[in-house]
């Protein structure tokens, strides 16, 4: 079960590549095991918080009687952008703090393999986690609603 976040998000490593997603499960350079910090999970179980958290804010607090198409993809847009800019801070505060190992950042000939376009990348991935997860979990909110309770289907 500790794995499973990781799991969700390695089916798309090739977008933000596997150097990166080594170090997201943990992998620590020295002891060349993964003996480091499941980073999937941080960032997994804050992007479910936001999506359990947000729509009952737009079915039950807000509960728009106008507007309810544009208000709704708009919410869920800004839930994926805030998650990009967690997921994006998270990584880049450690790459630009040196807590990723040589051996993720270059490869043996010293080539850079990982940079901020990868962590863009991921940070494009955890959005899309996001909306799946808000669009999911309003499926089960909105039968509540009064006024909403058929959006977005």
């Amino acid at each position: 079960m500790e794995e499973l976040l990781g799991n969700i998000y390695s089916l798309l490593d090739s977008f933000y590549g596997h150097p990166l997603s080594e170090y997201l499960w943990g992998y620590n350079c020295e002891a060349q095991d993964y003996s480091g910090d499941l980073i999937y999970n941080q960032i997994g179980i804050i992007a479910i918080i936001f999506a359990i958290i947000v729509p009952p804010l737009y079915y039950y607090v807000w509960n728009p009687v106008r507007n309810q198409r544009i208000k709704y993809w708009g919410l869920m847009a800004i839930t994926a952008f805030v998650n990009f800019l967690i997921a994006y801070f998270m990584i880049s505060s450690d790459f630009e703090n040196g807590l990723i190992g040589d051996c993720l950042l270059y490869d043996d000939k010293g080539i850079p393999v990982m940079g901020f376009t990868n962590i863009v990348m991921f940070g494009f991935v955890n959005a899309l986690f996001t909306a799946v997860l808000f669009f999911f979990f309003s499926m089960i909110y909105k039968w509540g609603s009064k006024t909403v309770k058929y959006y977005p289907f």
